[in-house]
C-alpha cells in the first residue's frame, strides 16, 4: 500500500479543489494507493459531500485545525502552528505513517517543516526545490528553484548531485548533463570564478556546462546561482 498525505488546506479554494483532485486521481491511480487528506475535518467532510462518486474506502481524513497562510513567515509558522496541515502531514511521514506529502500551500513553510521534521540526507548541506522547466526537447530540472537566496560553491555542487539523482532515478536519464545557471548581473569573470570554485569543491556527478539566465534581467530576479539537469 502506498500512502500519500495531501495538504487539504493549501490552495486558494481549499479544501474543495483538493478533494476534487483526489476524486479524479483515485480513478487513475492503481488500487494500492491511499490518500490521506490533512486539514480541518469538518471542512473536508463538507467538500467530500459535494463530490459524487468518491471512493471513500481509499481516503483517510487526518484532522489538522491550524492553517499556514501564504503571508506567514515559514519558520515562525511551523513553530507557532504545530497542528497545521503542513506540520501534521509531514509528521505522518516522519512517523512512517505516510509515504509522501504534497502541498500547494506556503512553499517556504513546507521546506522548513521538511527540514525540521524529516531532516536532510547525509551529505546534503541545504534543502532545495526542484522545478521542471519545459524546453524544445525534454524538460530541464532546475535546482534550486527559489528556496535559497545565496549559495556557496559546495551547496551548488550538492544541488547538482540532487538533480542528477532525480534525473537518473525519476526521469530515467542514464547520463544527465549538469549545468551552472547564473544571473546576467554577474560578469563573465565572476561566472568563470564560480565554476572554478565549484570544480575545486567536489567532483560533479556528470558532464558540466554553464548558461546565463535571460529571465534574470528582471530587477526582481536575482538568483545567486542554480544547477540545472537535463
Amino acid at each position: 500500500m502506498i500512502r500519500i498525505a495531501l495538504d487539504a488546506m493549501g490552495s486558494d479554494n481549499a479544501p474543495q479543489v483538493e478533494v476534487e483532485g483526489v476524486a479524479q486521481a483515485l480513478t487513475e491511480l492503481p488500487a494500492e494507493f491511499r490518500i490521506q487528506l490533512v486539514g480541518r475535518k469538518a471542512d473536508i467532510e463538507a467538500a467530500l459531500g459535494r463530490v459524487a462518486g468518491v471512493d471513500r474506502a481509499r481516503i483517510e481524513i487526518v484532522d489538522a485545525p491550524e492553517v499556514v497562510g501564504m503571508g506567514d513567515k515559514p519558520l515562525a509558522a511551523i513553530r507557532g502552528k504545530p497542528r497545521s496541515s503542513i506540520a501534521v502531514g509531514l509528521g505522518l511521514q516522519q512517523k512512517d505513517k505516510s509515504d509522501a506529502f504534497i502541498s500547494a500551500g506556503n512553499t517556504g513553510a513546507v521546506l522548513a517543516a521538511a527540514t525540521l521534521l524529516l531532516r536532510l540526507h547525509p551529505g546534503v548541506q541545504r534543502a532545495a526545490i526542484g522545478a521542471l522547466f519545459p524546453s524544445a526537447g525534454e524538460p530541464v530540472l532546475v535546482v534550486d528553484g527559489g528556496a535559497n537566496v545565496d549559495c556557496d560553491a559546495r551547496e551548488l555542487v550538492g544541488f547538482a548531485h540532487l538533480g542528477s539523482v532525480y534525473a537518473r532515478d525519476v526521469l530515467g536519464r542514464t547520463n544527465p548533463t549538469v549545468g551552472l545557471l547564473t544571473s546576467v548581473k554577474k560578469t563573465r569573470r565572476e561566472t568563470r570564478s564560480s565554476r572554478k570554485r565549484i570544480s575545486s569543491s567536489s567532483r560533479l556527478p556528470a558532464s558540466t556546462t554553464s548558461a546565463t539566465s535571460k529571465a534574470a534581467r528582471s530587477r526582481s530576479a536575482r538568483p545567486a546561482g542554480s544547477a540545472w539537469t537535463s
